[in-house]
């Protein structure tokens, strides 16, 4: 479920706004998931749109 999901991402968030990607996650899934706007999400991480996330990479979910 919808919040179930987001309680999860939560507790994978670490307490700096950090998160550890894991398979299957794109930038648009965690944007979503952390209700952050993509371009922003993007910007944090100096990103490009299409940009390919690696499982264990880290990203930051939150403004620096």
């Amino acid at each position: 479920t919808a919040p179930e999901e987001l309680r999860q991402a939560a507790d994978r968030a670490e307490a700096d706004g950090r998160y550890v990607v894991r398979s299957g996650d794109s930038p648009w899934v965690i944007a979503r998931r952390f209700r952050v706007p993509l371009d922003e999400l993007l910007d944090w991480n100096e990103l490009v749109p299409g940009a390919i996330l690696r499982p264990g990479q880290v990203v930051r979910v939150v403004a620096p």
